[in-house]
């Protein structure tokens, strides 16, 4: 009998860790091999402990060598590798190289493969979506892909899928992970900027690395038991998110954390230090399909807290130190941080401060109090701050979906030409293709978008995935292209003005820019 063989990458990572205890305690797994840039001591003591369960190859997603022998003769391979946030925001070739060409290592290991090829699971991530507020907080696999200006993460990440939809490859599937409540999440807040992205009205729904875990190991128990097929799973993608109890906004999320050392966000922080807009997140309204398949969703978010405070015990001991002094000595010192929005604004970088708070004059004019912010998760309107129900807004039943300009409700069997053309024209553009067979989902046709560019993608890629043309790695010019795309226009102009046409992007060395068209 063929030996099960579980490859994974970014085991060293908050999910990738997860899955690997989750994977490696499972006896039906025969083999994990996993792939890591050295021995860390966490993997060599797996090795100790595992001895011929486990297996190291060492070397990084972009050396094509490397990932060979992690995929030759392995039953699945997991991607879980990425540079995220906030390495991504300083290491734009590291992100290129790991989320972009080792997804494409990875593909192409794959198909050398003559025989026996390994099913992919694929993480990928709700950056993609880009930025949601209250006006359409709810989203669901097929929605518009429109990552936020000078997210490295989000566009190498939105490519890496990609390539993963346009494999050819038989049995694959695209997970899109959402915000992930992992160990070192307090920790790694207070050594960088990126805190000072998040907004604090934004939706976010939160899902545990342990769950996450969880998910990996549940998946391949319920493939090899016969139970995922082409039908319900593989060649699709998925959202992963918490579920009830996991979603709230950015601000709750900030103030349960300064909760751990007996503070609150208004305690510690100031209204006028987070970005308006330009960030990710949303409430997902399908994350019940993911969970009906593979049952991974244990944890809420006090789970979380309840444990993080049981074994970082000292965090208590905060209390007993004034908060002024952390303010001043810990939160205010990282407002000098590159990546924080109160530097960009010392340093001229307009581009950056524009593309979160709508202009500088906005910036410049956010409240000093919290008394003078309106708080969604306060019942009041991010705009005009009269009262709004939020909890209203967070049940399901009074969800908003947007539309993806075609019969969703069709079977993809049923799918046929007009439906293409539907979809092609709601994205401002046609389709090209002359001749297609009704429910022939993964078979490139060719599509034109409004200013001309002509491109090939699956109608899975385009029509079920919420894709549209291929996007660069370091321009954004979605104000451009909501002029003329109403599928990106319903969910753009939810934070942003029909007067902005701005293009954003990063040059040679790495510098914001910008430019009003």
């Amino acid at each position: 009998m063929k030996k099960t063989i579980v490859a994974l990458t970014g085991t060293t990572g908050g999910m990738g860790s997860e899955a690997l205890k989750y994977v490696i305690y499972d006896n039906s797994i025969d083999v994990v091999r996993v792939l890591a840039r050295k021995p860390y001591p966490i993997l060599t003591d797996y090795q100790k402990k595992y001895g011929d369960r486990f297996e190291l190859v060492v070397g990084d997603m972009g050396d094509y060598e490397a990932v060979k022998k992690l995929v030759d003769g392995s039953s699945y391979v997991v991607n879980i590798a990425a540079v995220i946030p906030p390495k991504a925001d300083h290491d734009i070739k590291g992100a290129e190289t790991c989320n972009i060409k080792g997804v494409e290592n990875i593909v192409n290991a794959i198909k050398e493969l003559k025989e026996d090829r390994p099913k992919l699971i694929h993480i990928s991530t709700l950056a993609l979506y880009g930025d949601r507020n209250y006006k359409h907080p709810w989203v669901r696999v097929g929605d518009p892909l429109t990552p936020s200006a000078y997210d490295c993460y989000a566009t190498t990440k939105t490519i890496g899928e990609r390539t993963v939809l346009e494999s050819g490859l038989p049995d694959w599937v695209v997970l899109r992970q959402t915000a992930m409540l992992h160990k070192k999440m307090l920790q790694n807040n207070m050594h960088d900027g990126l805190m000072f992205h998040t907004s604090f009205n934004g939706p976010l729904e939160w899902v545990t690395a342990d769950d996450s875990g969880r998910l990996i190991r549940n998946i391949i128990q319920e493939d090899l038991d016969g139970k995922l097929t082409q039908d319900n799973f593989w060649r699709r993608v998925f959202n992963i998110g918490g579920g009830v109890g996991n979603r709230i906004t950015g601000y709750e999320i900030i103030n349960q954390g300064f909760a751990i050392i007996g503070g609150s966000a208004k305690s510690f922080m100031e209204p006028k230090w987070n970005a308006l807009r330009n960030f990710h997140g949303g409430w997902f309204l399908d994350t019940y399909e993911l969970d009906y398949l593979t049952h991974f969703i244990t944890e809420k978010v006090q789970d979380y807290w309840k444990q993080v405070k049981k074994e970082h015990w000292y965090y208590s001991l905060g209390r007993l130190v004034p908060r002024q002094v952390i303010k001043k000595e810990v939160i205010e010192k990282l407002l000098t941080d590159e990546n924080s929005p109160t530097q960009w604004y010392k340093e001229g970088l307009e581009g950056r401060i524009i593309a979160n708070f709508g202009s500088v004059s906005k910036y410049l004019s956010l409240p000093e109090t919290w008394g003078d912010f309106p708080l969604l998760s306060e019942n009041k309107n991010p705009d005009d701050g009269s009262y709004f129900d939020y909890e209203a807004l967070k049940n399901p039943n009074n969800a908003k979906s947007l539309d993806h300009g075609f019969d969703e409700k069709k079977k993809d069997q049923d799918i046929d030409i007009d439906d293409l053309k539907q979809a092609a024209e709601f994205r401002g553009g046609r389709l090209l293709t002359k001749e297609f067979r009704n429910g022939d989902m993964y078979n490139p046709v060719e599509w034109e978008t409004h200013e001309g560019t002509k491109f090939f993608a699956t109608p899975y890629t385009v029509l079920r995935a919420g894709h549209w043309e291929p996007l660069k790695e370091k321009e954004w010019d979605f104000d451009k292209k909501a002029k003329t795309n109403p599928f990106y226009a319903q969910i753009w102009y939810d934070s942003h003005s029909k007067d902005e046409n701005y293009t954003y992007w990063y040059d040679e060395n790495g510098v914001a820019k910008y430019k009003q068209d």
